[in-house]
């Protein structure tokens, strides 16, 4: 295991300046937690807001789906709501926090998740800023056991780097944002500088 989280940490440091290794630390952590999909996704607003990402397309399902979900779902979904309850940093497996009543009751287990296939998730908020916070879940299949004490000690191991990641990147997009900014306004102008 110890080989793997480091694996996983290098592509999550690599991802601060490369997106596709972003990608790949993500559904390399899916992999080791027995997950299906992944979902990192922002909600709010902030200079350094992060564009969501998830491996839904490899899983044969339209990365619209997440969209959906931040646009439509998140906002009467349980599992938000336990998160938002707890720490940044701190695991939310539905399991604990929501019944399987609730679940059966809920439009968003109900009607959107089970459809899709998933049903079991463990989800963080990974980072806060102002009032925008960057969230990550990992959804098991539906037929799958819920997470368990070895997905939460390998996921609260890399919590750190994962934030710290995050946060690294959240910073250089908006670097990037504003070094853009500066190139286009230079190119507007109607004489040259030196």
């Amino acid at each position: 295991m110890h080989r793997r989280m480091e694996s996983i940490m290098g592509a999550l440091y690599d991802g601060v300046l490369m997106p596709d290794a972003w990608s790949h630390a993500l559904a390399d952590v899916c992999r080791q937690v027995d997950a299906g999909v992944f979902h990192f996704f922002s909600i709010g607003t902030a200079p350094s807001v992060l564009p969501s990402v998830s491996n839904l397309e490899g899983v044969g399902l339209h990365s619209g789906l997440m969209r959906e979900y931040e646009e439509q779902h998140a906002g009467n979904d349980l599992r938000m709501s336990a998160t938002l309850g707890l720490a940044v940093g701190q695991l939310m497996f539905d399991h604990e926090h929501v019944s399987p009543q609730e679940m059966s009751r809920s439009s968003v287990y109900a009607d959107w998740l089970v459809p899709l296939g998933f049903r079991h998730t463990v989800a963080t908020r990974v980072r806060e800023v102002g009032s925008a916070s960057d969230f990550l879940s990992f959804m098991r299949p539906k037929d799958a056991n819920p997470f368990g004490a070895h997905d939460r000690v390998f996921i609260e191991r890399l919590m750190p780097h994962l934030s710290r990641a995050t946060s690294l990147r959240a910073q250089m997009g908006l670097l990037s944002r504003q070094a853009s900014l500066g190139i286009a306004a230079l190119q507007t102008l109607p004489q040259g500088m030196l």
